[in-house]
């Protein structure tokens, strides 16, 4: 097709954005002239860092650390993220294959769920429980 019109969401990590998938599906289907793509693509990786992070930290400071209410709760929040990206992860094959079954809303809601945590992880290290 001539003249395709392009469109990309920019970001560091990227790879959680359904927004070219869900614009992508919507373009097929209303048979738009339009392209949604990513532009950075590192979102495995920085899990995985993450985690090797977080025991690494656990290693050096005990691991009769994880008993403390504060550093239970962050590692709660790391656990509920990592999920949160298997679905998303799947969430993105199903819309690769034209399986998907949920709707707009539904993405909608579920991409507010990352700002929460991080506001409550903010909140956790500023005020800090005993």
């Amino acid at each position: 097709m001539k003249n395709k019109k392009k469109f990309v969401v920019i970001g560091n990590p990227i790879k959680h954005s359904l927004s070219p998938f869900l614009h992508n599906y919507w373009f097929k289907k209303l048979k738009l002239n339009c392209e949604y793509k990513k532009l950075k693509i590192i979102m495995n990786p920085a899990m995985i860092v993450t985690w090797l992070t977080g025991l690494s930290i656990l290693w050096v400071l005990g691991f009769n650390t994880i008993f403390s209410l504060w550093l239970s709760i962050k590692f709660l929040f790391v656990i509920i993220l990592s999920g949160y990206h298997g679905f998303l992860s799947k969430c993105l094959k199903d819309f690769a294959l034209d399986r998907n079954t949920r709707s707009s809303k539904f993405f909608r809601f579920i991409n507010e769920i990352p700002t929460i945590i991080l506001i409550i992880i903010v909140f956790l290290v500023i005020f800090k429980p005993a």
